[in-house]
């Protein structure tokens, strides 16, 4: 996928914005750990399922869970002993804040809470697992590759459970949204938008938006250089720390500058000089501003400007912090 693709995907992030962290691959040491706790993890509630669930297709589920991830626990307990690892014997804690949740449901109520919480646990356990093999860490690595169809199996039962209560016992669908509007900005349109430091001066412009697994924004890349003594590079920041504008930046009027003569400038209209255009013409309104450029005034009311993308993202980062920021590099 292009980055004008994945960029196109993110509406959803500008609305629930939040600067999760994306990390490489654990070592294969704790990657098997929190395999192993995983399995124990869904033993106890494909336990918990057997005995509570509400249709017997929750029950026979909870079944497969329990018989899956046992035969999975042996296999991942027996690359443990390879690496020198000691297996847990504890779920996670999460597993156990939704096993005293569920404990307290029962039929239908069950069901649903359930099979919620298998599709959310599974697509975060597919995502590690498959990140795993990718690094291919040796025996940890060919685990996870192995493991994977098997999750993806569960997910898509788990998934079953969901659309079968949606269809059966959910309430009418709300929330449907059918015109944009001022309080919101596509996505789509954030590529190439201007971003300004502290001084009201252009430091580059967004080339793309980073989102965790679950559509979350949490870095924008800047393409900076030129001003800064460097050439251009790509900058990944948290998007948490660009703040997002409909309002143009207003610099300080500068004084007007002498006239000059010749055929490459003139006179402008209102005694203002233009160089490097033709005599008597000014640049044209709404031409990008050069990195380094205070931002030319806009001068349209905010009602009349479109309000697919900002204006511009203001961020607190000097030249000299952003000159010494490492150089983000996008994955093949």
């Amino acid at each position: 996928m292009n980055r004008t693709a994945i960029l196109a995907t993110s509406v959803t992030a500008l609305l629930v914005a939040s600067p999760a962290l994306s990390v490489a691959a654990p070592s294969p040491q704790d990657f098997i750990k929190d395999a192993i706790q995983g399995d124990n993890s869904e033993i106890m509630l494909g336990q918990l399922a057997q005995q509570k669930g509400g249709s017997d297709k929750v029950k026979s589920f909870g079944q497969m869970l329990v018989d899956d991830h046992t035969k999975a626990k042996q296999e991942a307990s027996d690359v443990a002993g390879k690496l020198g690892v000691q297996p847990p014997t504890d779920p996670t804690q999460e597993a156990k804040d939704e096993n005293t949740k569920l404990s307290k449901m029962s039929g239908a109520d069950f069901d649903k809470e359930f099979a919620a919480y298998m599709v959310k646990d599974h697509l975060k356990d597919i995502a590690e697992f498959q990140d795993e093999a990718k690094a291919d860490q040796g025996p940890a690595g060919q685990l996870a590759g192995k493991t994977v169809p098997t999750l993806q199996k569960h997910l898509q039962v788990a998934q079953s459970l969901t659309a079968s209560d949606n269809s059966t016992n959910a309430p009418p669908v709300s929330g449907f949204l059918d015109k944009e509007g001022p309080e919101l900005w596509r996505g789509s349109k954030l590529d190439g938008v201007a971003i300004y430091g502290p001084d009201n001066k252009k430091v580059g412009g967004i080339t793309d938006v980073l989102m965790d697994h679950e559509g979350k924004a949490t870095y924008v890349v800047i393409g900076v250089g030129g001003f800064l003594g460097i050439g251009q590079k790509d900058v990944a920041i948290p998007f948490a720390q660009v703040k997002f504008t409909d309002e143009p930046v207003n610099p300080p009027a500068a004084a007007p500058a002498p006239a000059t003569q010749g055929t490459s400038g003139g006179m402008a209209p209102g005694g203002t000089t233009t160089l490097g255009t033709p005599a008597g013409t000014v640049a044209p309104a709404g031409a990008p501003a050069a990195p380094g450029a205070a931002m030319p005034a806009n001068t349209a009311p905010a009602a009349d400007r479109t309000t697919t993308y900002p204006d511009h993202g203001m961020i607190s980062l000097t030249a000299d912090q952003l000159k010494a920021a490492p150089t983000f590099e996008f994955a093949k």
